[in-house]
């Protein structure tokens, strides 16, 4: 159990072995004001939980497991510092992001959790692997251009908002699953079921948002 904290003074750090979180109920951050690259192994598993607040790259030969029910990874960081003073109704302050890449392969699995913070886009989605995990977004997807496709019988079945943002593109959403949590789709075109959540759900539309059936035609248009 507890936490620890690894705040290195070295602008990059490079795995070339393993990174393990496997302390039950236990805790890991690596916030180096740089970046870490991933070229070999990261395991995540039996209840351990592992946040890489970094500019984070999974390289081509990286291999990343979390899994088992309680184990979590959170990739890249967000967050706002607002100043004292507001102007206008607005307050004013620094947006922190540390974005990820994924050149490699993410396997979430068997009741494990992955968090998506940071920046990142759609392609860097492409080597994840869902085998009974959730994967939740936290940060921004850039979706412009592309097609997001979660839900059942889908290569993402279990998809859900956490805070996030989806930026432009078309979301395809099987099961209505992606809207369970909260978050905001800015100039978005959704295809499938529309399920928002209960109790503190709350999924803010920006730009307009276009609804259509999987197999039929719009719905609405908001």
């Amino acid at each position: 159990g507890g936490g620890e904290t690894l705040s290195p003074t070295e602008t990059t750090i490079v795995n070339d072995g393993s990174i393990v979180a496997t302390d039950p109920g236990g805790s890991l951050t690596i916030n180096n004001s740089g970046s870490l690259v991933n070229n070999a192994s990261i395991l995540v598993a039996s209840g351990g939980s592992l946040s890489i607040e970094s500019v984070v790259t999974n390289a081509a030969t990286g291999n990343i497991l979390v899994t088992g029910a309680g184990s979590s990874l959170t990739l890249g960081s967000a967050f706002f510092s607002p100043y004292d003073y507001y102007y206008q109704n607005e307050v004013y302050g620094y947006r922190y992001i540390s974005d990820w890449t994924n050149l490699g392969t993410i396997t979430v699995a068997n009741g494990g959790s992955l968090y998506l913070s940071g920046d990142f886009t759609d392609s860097a989605l492409a080597g994840i692997v869902n085998q009974g995990g959730t994967i939740f977004i936290k940060g921004t997807l850039e979706n412009a251009g592309s097609t997001l496709s979660v839900g059942a019988g889908s290569a993402l079945p279990d998809v859900v908002l956490a805070g996030g943002v989806i930026m432009g593109g078309t979301v395809v959403s099987t099961d209505g699953a992606l809207l369970t949590g909260s978050g905001t789709l800015d100039s978005v075109t959704y295809v499938g079921n529309v399920t928002i959540g209960g109790d503190y759900t709350d999924v803010t539309v920006v730009g307009g948002l276009s609804v259509t059936g999987i197999s039929g035609p719009a719905v609405t248009s908001l």
